[in-house]
């Protein structure tokens, strides 16, 4: 790679470091695991303001039972009244519950969460974020973890080559499932898996949530403008998939200065794609706040 990319290491520790130390404090962790809550920890002081949308009519919630609460699901939405009702020893995901909501018409304005819709590139050119401080990782996880605090739901996808891809189940409301595929590496060939964002979005309708899509990669987001599998043009797909999913589009690139691809940026002037360049600690903080002051007014329009 450039030598531009991955920016400077400072005093930070890598992954590697940081997993061996939690080894030595006794905690059981793999190298995966470890690059999960080493992101996940430095995310956390950045968390930004996530999209939402106005809804002028509003439907009231209503109380309609509770279902079990799993790990990776917000805190405060376990009923711990309940949970002590089923079981006086509380075992997580196993005896914790919440309550589940029905709704109802209602009469206010409300806004309502933007999802996420969270693309990885995990090519050969990419850096491998369980082994070096990767900036484009955090950059995700920052989002992601924004996201999740608005309510709102995620997809990850982790890609390289053709078929070379993992996807969370859907739009998934646990965290540890989405840090997982964030931090995940395959390091294969170079393409953007149209598909998934082609199927992810050909059933959402007028009455589900708008959701963002957000791409972390290199100059190999140029990918996208080839075929998918049935011979559609990436252009082609990506307009109808942005015009389903109504949430609009962003690019963080970990690319080297000056980049530019004509077809690309053709696309971007037509849909109103956003591009950032996150190759340094000070690019990703300055792109999670230009994402989330930008992305906010869009989704507020």
């Amino acid at each position: 790679r450039k030598d531009a990319k991955g920016g400077s290491r400072g005093q930070r520790r890598d992954p590697l470091e940081y997993g061996a130390i939690l080894r030595q404090l006794g905690l059981a962790l793999n190298d995966h695991e470890a690059a999960m809550r080493y992101y996940r920890e430095l995310a956390r002081p950045h968390l930004v303001r996530f999209p939402s949308r106005l809804i002028p009519e509003v439907e009231e919630p209503q109380p309609e039972g509770v279902e079990s609460w799993q790990p990776g699901e917000p805190l405060e939405a376990i009923d711990w009244f309940e949970t002590v009702l089923l079981s006086p020893v509380v075992v997580p995901g196993l005896t914790t519950v919440q309550r589940v909501y029905g709704r109802s018409p209602g009469g206010e304005p409300q806004r309502a969460p933007v999802d996420l819709d969270l693309y990885v590139d995990c090519s050969g050119s990419m850096p491998n974020p369980k082994s070096q401080f990767s900036p484009i990782t955090l950059a995700g996880a920052i989002v992601a973890l924004s996201a999740f605090k608005a309510g709102s739901k995620v997809q990850a996808t982790l890609w390289s080559g053709r078929n070379q891809y993992q996807c969370t189940a859907g739009f998934v409301r646990d965290a540890d499932e989405v840090l997982r595929v964030l931090t995940g590496y395959i390091g294969g060939s170079t393409q953007f898996p149209l598909n998934v964002l082609r199927d992810s979005h050909a059933q959402r309708t007028r009455s589900d949530r708008p959701a963002h899509v957000l791409v972390l990669s290199d100059e190999g987001i140029d990918t996208i403008l080839n075929a998918d599998e049935r011979g559609t043009a990436g252009a082609d797909v990506v307009r109808q998939a942005l015009q389903q999913a109504r949430g609009g589009m962003t690019l963080a690139l970990n690319a080297y200065a000056g980049w530019k691809h004509a077809g690309l940026e053709a696309l971007r002037a037509e849909c109103g794609i956003a591009q950032y360049r996150v190759t340094s600690w000070d690019q990703l903080i300055d792109f999670a706040r230009d994402f989330s002051r930008t992305s906010y007014a869009e989704a507020a329009a």
